[in-house]
């Protein structure tokens, strides 16, 4: 009845179907877990899991199973891999914890607010006939093993932007004025920010006009200012003079781009509120997004007025 099914998968069934059940799979535990780990777990609340965490692209010398348990009174999971290949996997300490980490995610996503990761132990059923030779630990999959541990191990390194003054950002200049736009790109206004750092930029700007040239887009598409102009104007000044161009060029499709989603915007607004066939209802959205031009500056008010068929002192009373 077998013989045409591949023996791989008659291995996956065989083994999923013993450890399914509950005799078996706690004996297998009580057997093959170490000490430490067998006195933590409590077997008599094991539950094999539907899910399975096997790529596709090993095809099928892997089979693995999913089983819930208490660690005395948290809930975590064994995860049990069984490895079928005649020769051992060189990366599958990799693969376990790849694996564990999805498993993390996993219960994460099942148990929305949870503070804490479970936890997952793993064990690897190796059916080859080789001895087993590949490394046991993720360490040692690299050349400087303890080194690496470190990395995985320690408290990563934090930087906390906020917390970093003004004057130390500003003693770097290329990363430094990263940084410290950063730090002020949603001020009310950016403008007195980027005097501060005038030096900075033209120095830059002398080197790099691309760098200048991306600061300035992200200033445009995120910052605070009264007037895009104003900021464009800025740069204009802090650049060498031939590429004072590039600069306007740059600055006019931003406007362009924003002036382009304004009118987007606008007319969203105004199709529901034709939609809901309203005359209050069309006032209104022209009135709202009339509002957000004006506190954006994405245009100058006449435009505006022509854009949204309101009058100058209607939008006037806006801006007041």
């Amino acid at each position: 009845m077998t013989a045409n099914k591949p023996k791989q998968k008659i291995h996956d069934s065989f083994i999923k179907q013993a450890m399914s059940k509950p005799e078996v799979a706690r004996e297998f535990f009580e057997v093959y877990l170490p000490a430490d780990i067998r006195a933590k777990v409590d077997l008599t609340t094991l539950q094999p899991q539907k899910e399975s965490f096997i790529e596709k692209t090993l095809g099928v010398s892997y089979a693995d199973m999913l089983f819930k348990v208490n660690f005395g009174e948290e809930e975590g999971y064994i995860y049990l891999l069984l490895e079928q290949q005649s020769q051992p996997d060189r990366m599958m300490a990799l693969r376990l914890h790849k694996y564990m980490l999805q498993i993390c995610s996993n219960h994460i996503e099942k148990h929305h607010g949870a503070n804490y990761l479970p936890l997952v132990y793993p064990l690897v059923f190796y059916t080859g006939k080789a001895s087993y030779n590949a490394p046991l630990t993720l360490w040692d999959l690299f050349k400087e093993a303890e080194l690496a541990k470190s990395f995985f191990v320690e408290p990563f390194k934090l930087i906390e932007l906020h917390k970093i003054e003004d004057d130390e950002l500003r003693r770097h200049v290329w990363s430094g004025t990263m940084a410290f736009i950063m730090k002020h790109i949603f001020a009310r206004d950016i403008l007195p920010f980027l005097r501060v750092i005038t030096p900075l930029l033209k120095e830059i700007g002398e080197q790099n006009i691309i760098y200048i040239e991306n600061v300035l887009w992200y200033l445009l598409e995120k910052a605070e200012s009264s007037s895009v102009e104003k900021v464009i104007d800025f740069f204009k000044e802090i650049v060498p003079e031939e590429k004072r161009g590039e600069i306007m060029t740059l600055g006019e499709q931003l406007i362009e781009k924003g002036r382009a989603e304004a009118l987007k915007a606008l007319d969203q607004i105004a199709l529901a509120k034709l939609q809901e066939g309203e005359a209050k209802g069309k006032l209104e959205g022209k009135l709202e997004v009339a509002k957000k031009m004006l506190a954006e500056n994405l245009l100058d008010i006449n435009t505006i007025a022509k854009i949204t068929d309101l009058s100058v002192d209607e939008l006037k009373n806006l801006l007041h």
